[in-house]
């Protein structure tokens, strides 16, 4: 089964709207858990808030009850009242300056030493005027401001919730308290306009004071809830966040609790947000690949179809293509090889009399068309993964492409040669993705010396071509030494190497006039030197089976003079 190739344009369009849509697809992800998280965060630091803000007001209310309770017990006309029973008038008149001032308003009494109550601004239930021994008892052991939780009915279907009480002392005897009881209408008008569901004050044993739900009360009025984990609990059929927060200098605790989040319309919003965006972004990611994708082929698809025409023989389809980068470059090169190569055959067309020049020229201006087909195919793919390394790539095939149309000159220097060798080599690793491993060893004082140019090229071909069968590494060393009067450039791979029979069989071809079968290069170079220099130079090839294959080129060095 073939596989399905998509062009270069296609490719790049389906690579923008892959990498688009991944960090897309991310930010959806991070958009719903940090959408979730923050409606559980919020939640969570509201009821926090509240429960702060709670405690803070209530706690203003009893410091501010504690100073007053201070300042009454410190009166004289209370004193006096509590001793000689004069003058109540004067005891009510302090005590409503002072009510008359407090956010949270309250009921006053005031109780003799046994306990018996004295006077009130009455509560419904008169008889309960009287405090008990026991709690009489209780407060007598303490000199500070006494806080409990005391529900009493008033007129009108009122009712205080908290209880305050304070001793009364005259010279270091007690002869009375002072007893206010906290109205629940006033603690609710406090607690209105909070963010809180369910708000619950509760004394040091979770007895209910005051609340703004009434299903909050269990058993003997406690505060009942069913926990389920961390800061969510259960009160009756709802969810709520609840926060737990101590007065720290007063006996109370406050309850905030807020209904959980509703995930299911959070789910809900959150599917149709991304549907509705995901939709819109895929029309605009569409239609912006596909701009992409046409602006980024439109120089490549050129140099493709001018390939195609080339390969037709088509000599004068020169390109044009104004990007002002490597791919225009690489158009100006293409043209200067099509000229080149223009050139060449007008000259090869008037030296046909002449059998050895005119079979030199065909060899020096033969030029392989496929290997510029395939490296730019290798571009084309690489851009999709690796911008810079295509534009290495690039920058390496216009050095090798200048230099092997340059006609001007039938040699090179060594140092010239060997550059062109190692980018060639260069290019086939960057095909082959560093599966091809390489190394020019070339002397300092040899650079100079001039060869004929392109010779190494066949026999680098054909060790890259015929090396990789039956293995994925393979690793050539071309090494240049002076031996006597004779240049030696040795061509080694560590490749499958070559059966004795079909080396035999090439060693043969070498001596031949004409070559009609296969590794016309290696003939080529060999036919090349022979021609140049005669039969005493040119090349041997060694090779062992499963091993690797040597060949070995010599020429001859002219005595006085840096060139072969």
């Amino acid at each position: 089964m073939s596989k399905k190739v998509r062009n270069f344009k296609e490719q790049t369009r389906v690579l923008f709207l892959k990498y688009t849509l991944i960090p897309i697809i991310f930010l959806f992800i991070v958009f719903g858990i940090g959408l979730f998280s923050f409606s559980a965060w919020k939640v969570s630091h509201d009821a926090e808030k509240v429960g702060e803000t709670t405690v803070a007001d209530i706690s203003k209310v009893l410091r501010n009850y504690e100073t007053g309770f201070d300042e009454l017990a410190k009166n004289q006309a209370v004193i006096n009242y509590l001793k000689y029973k004069q003058h109540s008038n004067k005891v009510f008149a302090a005590f409503y300056a002072f009510n008359s001032q407090q956010q949270v308003q309250s009921v006053f009494q005031l109780v003799d030493s046994q306990g018996q109550g004295l006077s009130s601004a009455m509560l419904e239930d008169s008889t309960s005027l009287d405090i008990s021994s026991y709690r009489l008892k209780r407060w007598s052991r303490s000199d500070q401001l006494i806080i409990e939780a005391e529900t009493k009915n008033l007129a009108h279907n009122k009712k205080t919730v908290l209880l305050l009480s304070q001793a009364v002392k005259d010279q270091g005897e007690i002869i009375g308290y002072l007893v206010v009881r906290l109205k629940d209408e006033d603690f609710q008008r406090m607690f209105f306009g909070n963010k809180a569901d369910v708000l619950v004050v509760t004394d040091k044993y979770d007895r209910v004071i005051v609340s703004n739900s009434n299903s909050v009360k269990g058993l003997m009025g406690k505060f009942t809830y069913e926990r389920e984990h961390g800061q969510r609990v259960q009160l009756g059929k709802k969810a709520y966040y609840m926060n737990e927060q101590v007065a720290m200098a007063y006996p109370l605790r406050v309850y905030s609790l807020i209904a959980s989040p509703n995930y299911q319309e959070l789910f809900i919003f959150y599917v149709l947000f991304t549907t509705i965006s995901s939709g819109v972004l895929f029309i605009l990611l569409h239609y912006l690949s596909r701009r992409m994708s046409v602006q980024h082929s439109m120089a490549l698809n050129t140099m493709m179809n001018a390939l195609d025409h080339l390969k037709s023989g088509e000599l004068n389809n020169y390109v044009e293509i104004p990007t002002g980068d490597e791919f225009e470059k690489l158009a100006h090169r293409y043209n200067e090889m099509l000229k080149s190569l223009d050139l060449l055959l007008l000259r090869n067309q008037e030296l046909t009399y002449i059998l050895q020049r005119d079979e030199i020229r065909f060899l020096q201006s033969q030029f392989n068309p496929h290997f510029l087909f395939n490296m730019l195919e290798t571009i084309r793919y690489t851009m999709r993964v690796d911008e810079e390394k295509a534009q290495r790539i690039i920058l390496t095939l216009s050095r090798i492409l200048r230099y092997s149309i340059n006609q001007g000159e039938q040699h090179a220097t060594l140092k010239k040669d060997m550059d062109y060798i190692a980018d060639y080599l260069k290019l086939h690793a960057y095909r082959y993705n560093d599966r091809l491993h390489y190394k020019v060893n070339l002397p300092d004082d040899l650079h100079d010396i001039e060869i004929p140019k392109l010779l190494l090229q066949p026999l680098v071909e054909n060790a890259i071509k015929y090396g990789y069968e039956k293995q994925l590494q393979l690793m050539i060393t071309i090494t240049v030494e002076q031996v006597g009067e004779e240049l030696h450039l040795l061509v080694v791979d560590n490749g499958h190497g070559i059966a004795p029979e079909k080396l035999r069989e090439i060693t043969e071809t070498l001596h031949e006039p004409l070559n009609n079968g296969d590794r016309i290069g290696v003939y080529n170079t060999h036919r090349k030197i022979v021609l140049l220099h005669g039969e005493n130079y040119g090349l041997t090839i060694q090779s062992q089976l499963g091993e690797g294959t040597s060949v070995r080129l010599v020429l001859p060095i002219a005595k006085g003079e840096k060139h072969v």
